[in-house]
């Protein structure tokens, strides 16, 4: 007699897709209740009225648009070339710094809104692609419309920052860069024309 166990674990331990015991599929139950779905989520409820509670959460932007460009700071390099339009500004190296990290000088990108959507996992959660050209190649990421949990994102037409830090040391530290930021017609040109295209993507910036 062949040992079924062992060969019901051989597959199970396979790249097959394959339930057993209290996993096995099985038929739907066909007399439970209707439920009403959110179309953003999935989410079912017993009510319309709870489907369109959840449905009509609000989304938080952080006030950003397609098109909108952006500095971001958290993604500085010093291997980024200095000429490139899309540096937006550089921090020089400061060697007596007890940061190891300011010891390289930090040229910060550019970034414009390329596109504006729900986080994959938490459907009611604005996120934003951003794009950039910086070392001559494109550069994608989603980052979270406020800034919160990652990436703190300022503005440099004078709108809402979707700063990070709470405290605003953060902005003010690099509040003297910001106010000489100065994209070439080169770099908006480039811009404008991500932009339009749309691009959106589900890697982490």
């Amino acid at each position: 007699m062949r040992d079924i166990q062992a060969h019901v674990a051989a597959k199970e331990n396979s790249v097959c897709d394959m339930q057993t015991g209290k996993d096995v599929q099985t038929l739907s139950e066909q007399m439970e209740p209707i439920r009403f779905a959110c179309p953003v989520c999935g989410d079912t409820f017993e009510t319309r009225k709870e489907a369109k509670k959840c449905r009509d959460q609000p989304f938080d932007d952080g006030g950003l648009t397609v098109g909108t460009i952006v500095v971001v700071p958290d993604v500085w390099s010093s291997v980024y070339p200095s000429e490139s339009p899309w540096v937006a500004f550089e921090v020089p190296a400061d060697p007596d710094s007890d940061d190891h990290f300011d010891h390289v000088v930090q040229r910060t990108p550019y970034f414009v809104v390329t596109a504006i959507h729900g986080h994959k996992d938490r459907p009611h959660e604005c996120v934003v692609t951003l794009a950039t050209l910086v070392d001559d190649e494109l550069c994608i990421g989603w980052n979270p419309a406020t800034g919160a949990g990652h990436c703190s994102m300022f503005r440099i037409d004078g709108g809402k920052h979707c700063d990070v830090d709470i405290d605003l040391t953060y902005l003010e530290t690099i509040k003297p860069y910001l106010a000489n930021c100065n994209p070439s017609s080169q770099m908006r040109e480039e811009a404008a024309r991500l932009a339009r295209l749309g691009i959106s993507t589900g890697e982490l910036l």
